[in-house]
This record gives C-alpha cells, structure tokens and sequence, in this order.
C-alpha cells in the first residue's frame, strides 16, 4: 500500500469517499477528496480538518509504512504469540516496537 492508499484509507474512517487524488503530497492544495454521495457536511469538515492538520514531513511515509505492517500482522496468531514472549523480556513495548525488532532479522 503506498502512502496515497494509507491516506485514503485514514479518511474513510472518518467520511465516506469515493477517491483522494494528491498532485504534489507536499502541497495540500492539489489535493482532492471525491466525496461519496452518502458524505454529511460534518463527515466532511472531518475530513477536511484532518488534511489540514496532518503533518508532511520526513516521517510520515515511514509512519504510514509501520502503520500499514502492524495492521497486517497484528491478527497473525504466529506473530501474536512472539510479541507475547517478546513482552516477557520487554514489558513496555508496543506491537510496533515489536515489529521493529523483528525488522532487523530481515
């Protein structure tokens, strides 16, 4: 999934949508959201508030990244059982901060 995609789907949760078309990811206005027809004014302003407020830097692609790995993962009963023993050791450790830990085998 590439970060357009992870933005989509981030504002479909709060709007429903037909499509996000982003000309340059750094200039917000070159973004579009095709709003699906079901989409009240306040689904909307939520949607539009979240663009406005999201934060362009060099962390948000790796954000996204992480973001869209632990979601794959979380359910897997393999990798849910290693975070479990992996919390043994590291108590205050996140799933992310698990996957993470994981990464550096690969």
């Amino acid at each position: 999934m590439n970060l357009i995609a992870y933005l989509h789907s981030k504002i479909e949760l709060l709007c429903p949508i037909i499509g996000l078309s982003i000309a340059d990811i750094n200039n917000k206005d070159t973004w579009r959201i095709d709003y699906d027809d079901s989409a009240t004014p306040q689904q909307k302003a939520a949607a539009q508030s979240y663009i406005e407020n999201l934060v362009i830097d060099e962390n948000l692609e790796e954000s996204a990244r992480k973001e869209i790995r632990d979601e794959a993962y979380i359910n897997d009963l393999i990798y849910k059982k290693a975070y479990h023993d992996y919390k043994i050791t590291f108590p205050n450790a996140s799933f992310s901060d698990f996957m993470d830990y994981m990464e550096t085998f690969i």
